[in-house]
C-alpha cells in the first residue's frame, strides 16, 4: 500500500495519537524539498501533489494543488498552480481553503485574505500570463503557522471548478530542508519527439531543438528569444518563444507581427501573430499563445510551391530556421521541373523558382507579398512569369503588368529592353494605344510586346517598318474576386540582341523589373546552362535536428 491510500490509512490509525504542536507527524512521509515561499513552485518538485482539474488553457481553476510541513515544523506550507485567462485576472486568490479544528469548527478563509492574519502568515503569487487576453500559469504559494491551526486539523481547497481531497494533520510530509534537484538527462534520458497537438502546453517541443531568434527593428532587437519548427505530415507546425508578451505580434521592420514560410522554390506565403492569439493568412492556420509561447500548425495544403524544404522567419528578413523538410519523407508539392511553354495556364511554373519582388513589405493591411517573378530562357528564347495576389495591385485588373516593365542584360543599364503592350486584332491591325483598363476579372488578354522607342507607324503586324518590330508576346489573366493576376511573356533573344549591337550568347545574366509591382530585379544566370543555373539561384539547405519516435494527432483547435 502505497501513496495517498497509505498515507490516509496511517491518518485513521495515527488519529489522537500525534499532535500538530510537536511537528514531527511520526505518521507522515519525509520528503525531499527546500521550500522558500515566493511565487515561484520549482522548488516543490519532490513533493507529490494532487491533480484537481484537468484545465484546458485560458481556464481558471487549480491544476495541481501540493503542502508540506516546513523543515523547522512551524508552519504548513501550501502551493495551487493553474491557468488564468490573462494578466489581470486574479481570481485565483479567491479560493477557499477550508480548516477544520480539532473542535470541529470550520473556517472558509479565501486564500488571498491570509496575508492580513498578522505575522507568521504569508501569500506569494506569480501571474505568467503578458496581456489581458492572454492565457498563462499562475503560482500561489502560502505560509500558515501552526499555531493557527491547532492539533489534529484537516484542509482542503477549492478552486473554481473543483476541490481537493481533504488533508489531516497526520498525511502531510515534512520537508527534510534538502534542496530539489530536477532529474538531469543523464538520468531521465533525452527528450524524445512523439509530435505536436496545438494546446498551449509546449511539453511537447522539449525534443525538438530551439533557435535563437531575433528581430530586425531598432526599437526592439531582442524582441524574440528562439524558434523552432517541425513539418510532420499535413502540418508545419512552429514554435515562438517571446521576450515579453505579445512581443511577436509587434516584430519586424514595420512592428507588425508579420512572418513568413519560403519555400526552396521562392515562392512566400505570409501569416500575421495577432494580439488576441490567433495567427492571419491562410485557410486552416490554428495557433495556441500561451505566457510568452506560441505553437501554430499550418496546413501542408495551405503552403506554397515547394520542392523539398522550406523556410520560417520574418517576412522580409532573413529567415531563422531553413531547411525544414517533411518527416513522412514527403516529396513537395511542385512536381518536376521540365519546360515552359507559353500558354497561359501557367502550372508548368509551379516548380520553378520564383523571387519575392515588393512595395510594400509588410507596410500594408494585406498579409501578402505584392507579387513573384521568374525567368527561364533555353538560350534563344526568354520566358518570364509574374503574379501578384495583393488587393493594392489586383484592383486595377491587370494594369499593373502593363506598364514599367524593364528586361536588363548582364547588370549593364545601358543594355535594356523596355516592352511595350500593343493589341493586334483578327485581321492582323495594330492597336498601338489600347486601354488596359478595359480588362475584367475573369479574363486573358494577348498582347504583343514591341519596344518602348517603337515608332508606332506601321498599321498591320504583316507590315512592320524597321523601328516597329515584334519582339514577343504577353498572356495577362485577370484574377478578381480576391484572386492574384497572372501573367507569362516570352522574348525572342536573338532580335533583342540584335537591336542591342550583341549575339544571344553574350547575354551572360538576365534581369527583370515590374516596377508597378516591386522594385526587386529577378535574376537568370547563363542562357546556355537552361533550368538548372536558374533553379540553383534559389536552394536552401540546412536541417532542424530532433529526436523522432512517432507521430502524435492531429492538431486541435
Amino acid at each position: 500500500m502505497t501513496g495517498k491510500l497509505f498515507k490516509k490509512t496511517i491518518s485513521a490509525l495515527c488519529a489522537g495519537l500525534i499532535t500538530c504542536a510537536s511537528l514531527t507527524p511520526v505518521c507522515a512521509e519525509s520528503v525531499t524539498g527546500q521550500v522558500t515561499v515566493d511565487g515561484d513552485a520549482s522548488d516543490w518538485g519532490g513533493v507529490t501533489g494532487e491533480t484537481v482539474d484537468d484545465l484546458p488553457v485560458g481556464q481558471a481553476g487549480i491544476n495541481e494543488f501540493k503542502l508540506a510541513y516546513s523543515e523547522d515544523g512551524s508552519s504548513l506550507l501550501l502551493c495551487y498552480t493553474g491557468t488564468t485567462p490573462g494578466k489581470w485576472y486574479t481570481d485565483y486568490l479567491n479560493y477557499n481553503l477550508t480548516v477544520t479544528k480539532a473542535d470541529g469548527s470550520t473556517q472558509n478563509i479565501p486564500v488571498g485574505n491570509l496575508r492580513w492574519y498578522g505575522s507568521g502568515f504569508s501569500v506569494e503569487y506569480v501571474n505568467e500570463a503578458t496581456g489581458a487576453s492572454i492565457p498563462g500559469d499562475y503560482t500561489v504559494e502560502v505560509t500558515i503557522p501552526m499555531s493557527f491551526l491547532g492539533d489534529n486539523f484537516s484542509v482542503s481547497i477549492t478552486g473554481s471548478s473543483a476541490s481537493s481531497s481533504t488533508y489531516s494533520a497526520s498525511s502531510i510530509d515534512t520537508l527534510n530542508g534538502e534542496a530539489y534537484v530536477a532529474p538531469s538527462e543523464e538520468e531521465t534520458g533525452p527528450a524524445v519527439y512523439e509530435g505536436i497537438v496545438v494546446d498551449g502546453k509546449f511539453n511537447d517541443w522539449n525534443a525538438i531543438d530551439k533557435t535563437d531568434a531575433g528581430c530586425p527593428s531598432e526599437a526592439h532587437p531582442d524582441c524574440l528569444d528562439a524558434a523552432a519548427a517541425v513539418f510532420d505530415g499535413d502540418y508545419l507546425y512552429l514554435y515562438i518563444d517571446e521576450q515579453y508578451g505579445n512581443a511577436a505580434t509587434g516584430a519586424g521592420t514595420h512592428n507588425n507581427g508579420m512572418f513568413s514560410i519560403v519555400t526552396d522554390l521562392g515562392r512566400n506565403m505570409v501569416i500575421q501573430l495577432n494580439p488576441d492569439g490567433t495567427v492571419s493568412g491562410a485557410e486552416g492556420i490554428q495557433a495556441a499563445h500561451y505566457g510568452d509561447k506560441w505553437e501554430i500548425a499550418v496546413p501542408k495544403s495551405a503552403l506554397p510551391f515547394y520542392e523539398e524544404t522550406v523556410s520560417f522567419g520574418l517576412y522580409q528578413s532573413e529567415p531563422i530556421l531553413t531547411g525544414i523538410a517533411n518527416l513522412q519523407e514527403d516529396s513537395g508539392n511542385a512536381g518536376t521541373f521540365d519546360s515552359i511553354v507559353y500558354d497561359g495556364l501557367y502550372a508548368d511554373w509551379d516548380d520553378y523558382p520564383h523571387t519575392i519582388i515588393e512595395y510594400a513589405t509588410a507596410g500594408t493591411n494585406e498579409i501578402l507579398a505584392d507579387g513573384e517573378q521568374a525567368l527561364y530562357s533555353d538560350g534563344s528564347t526568354l520566358y518570364g512569369h509574374v503574379v501578384s495576389p495583393m488587393i493594392a495591385h489586383t484592383s486595377v485588373y491587370g494594369k499593373e503588368m502593363t506598364s514599367a516593365i524593364t528586361i536588363r542584360f548582364n547588370q549593364d543599364d545601358d543594355l535594356t529592353f523596355a516592352p511595350r503592350l500593343v493589341l493586334v486584332d483578327e485581321n492582323g491591325n495594330i492597336n498601338w494605344n489600347p486601354d488596359y483598363s478595359a480588362m475584367q476579372a475573369g479574363g486573358d488578354y494577348e498582347y504583343y510586346l514591341v519596344s518602348i522607342d517603337a515608332w508606332g507607324t506601321s498599321k498591320n503586324i504583316n507590315d512592320l517598318n524597321d523601328m516597329d518590330q515584334v519582339y514577343g508576346k504577353m498572356i495577362i489573366s485577370v484574377g478578381g474576386e480576391g484572386l492574384a493576376d497572372e501573367a507569362e511573356y516570352y522574348l525572342d533573344l536573338e532580335k533583342i540582341a540584335d537591336k542591342l549591337g550583341m549575339d544571344a550568347d553574350e547575354f551572360k545574366i538576365i534581369e527583370s523589373n515590374f516596377g508597378q509591382i516591386g522594385n526587386e530585379w529577378t535574376s537568370y544566370a547563363g542562357t546556355s546552362t537552361g533550368a538548372a543555373m536558374g533553379i540553383a539561384l534559389c536552394m536552401l539547405t540546412c536541417a532542424v535536428p530532433f529526436i523522432y519516435k512517432k507521430k502524435k494527432n492531429q492538431p486541435k483547435a
